[in-house]
């Protein structure tokens, strides 16, 4: 229905990759949005954090990242 898949995924998230028009986007982001969505990357190549991280927490500032071995 929405053309999305679920592209990581652990016991307290999911990364969701949706295609499609920005109608579609948008109504999957209103069904999903009272289970609280940390981040929204939209259009062409984007690049997202795994997990419970988002491209906005403080250590990205201060340069001290940890990918893990598991990085798509």
């Amino acid at each position: 229905m929405f053309r999305a898949s679920v592209v990581d995924m652990s016991r307290e998230t999911l990364t969701i990759a949706v295609i499609g028009d920005e109608g579609k986007a948008a109504a999957l982001l209103d069904l999903l949005r009272d289970l609280g969505i940390l981040e929204v990357v939209r259009t062409g190549t984007i690049a997202i954090e795994r997990g419970r991280n988002t491209i906005y927490d403080n250590n990205k500032e201060k340069g001290e990242f940890n990918y893990g071995k598991n990085v798509l």
